[in-house]
């Protein structure tokens, strides 16, 4: 259990606290202000409603064009109250996104797409999140979501898909 938290933790969160922790307010007010910036201007560009979901998304476009990665974002506003706790859809979002750009930068070509679409269908929510290339060979697709499995060798640790598959169970 431990492993899952320090997985799901370790966001801006974490680091505007261990600022905090190290005596430097001034450092984590900067943080603070860089990522009400983020959410901002990410709020300023797509329609989703949700900060914290927001701030999510554009950590993952920043991080996707860093690497030379095309981001595709077709989305609805979404109302403040969901069937969801916001922070449990957080978790599933973030885990996603991470676990794609990571597959991206990893991938050979050039053309590298990701694509986060949020959409009503039939009455229920739909967030999706995919990457054109790797494709997943059929032998994992259902391994990927057994805790401790991996396809990052030493860099990961086979929590992120496990816990949005529990996360989707209990919602």
């Amino acid at each position: 259990r431990l492993r899952i938290y320090k997985h799901d933790f370790m966001n801006h969160l974490q680091i505007i606290q261990c600022l905090l922790e190290m005596n430097q307010p001034g450092k984590a007010f900067e943080y603070l202000q860089n990522v009400t910036k983020q959410g901002k201007s990410i709020s300023l560009n797509y329609e989703i409603g949700i900060p914290e979901l927001e701030s999510a998304i554009f950590t993952a476009i920043e991080s996707a064009e860093k690497h030379n990665i095309h981001v595709k974002i077709d989305t609805i506003h979404l109302p403040d109250q969901l069937p969801i706790k916001k922070f449990d859809l957080v978790k599933i979002i973030t885990n996603l996104l991470k676990n794609a750009v990571y597959a991206l930068q990893h991938a050979e070509g050039d053309e590298k797409n990701l694509i986060i679409k949020i959409y009503m269908d039939l009455d229920e929510y739909v967030f999706e999140i995919s990457n054109n290339v790797p494709i997943i060979p059929e032998e994992l697709r259902e391994q990927i979501f057994i805790k401790g499995f991996t396809t990052k060798n030493k860099e990961g640790n086979g929590l992120g898909l496990y816990i949005v598959k529990k996360l989707v169970e209990k919602n």
